[in-house]
């Protein structure tokens, strides 16, 4: 997968009457920075944040957790999203990739609903580790293609 990450001009605040400014602007693409030598076919990547600087309002009726769940001290926040490499993005009709056998699982129904449907999938973790504070999340991810009937 391809990071994609939040550019310049970020900001994420509030007025004094509790009027949200959040731009988080285009996402942009974000080259890795290196492979992480401790993880198999994993890359690390470096998306800068902007402060969270969202503040209690001194008038109107909004409050701050209106606009961020974070009470108390904020630090900041950021947008990432992913680009999965077109070989994983084929139609149900075009070439699978051998990346869904090597990693993931082929031809599995997945929904109760739709049980008749057969998708491939790999399953990943994505981790989020603060520059600053070295807290890091775990985030699971399951890249999903439709295989077809």
């Amino acid at each position: 997968m391809l990071a994609q990450g939040t550019g310049t001009g970020v900001y994420f605040k509030n007025t004094s009457a509790g009027v949200e400014q959040v731009n988080f602007g285009a996402l942009n693409g974000v080259t890795a920075a290196s492979t992480t030598p401790s993880l198999d076919n994993y890359s690390t990547y470096s998306i800068k944040g902007t402060p969270n600087l969202v503040k209690e309002p001194t008038s109107g009726t909004s409050t701050a957790s209106d606009i961020s769940v974070i009470a108390g001290p904020r630090g900041t926040v950021a947008a990432i999203n992913f680009t999965v490499l077109s070989e994983l993005a084929t139609a149900a009709g075009g070439t699978r990739s051998s990346k869904y056998t090597l990693f993931g699982e082929t031809g599995k129904s997945l929904f109760a609903s739709k049980a008749a449907d057969l998708y491939d999938y790999i399953d990943t973790t994505i981790y989020i580790v603060g520059a600053a504070s070295a807290a890091t999340l775990q985030l699971p991810v399951r890249i999903i293609r439709y295989a077809g009937t």
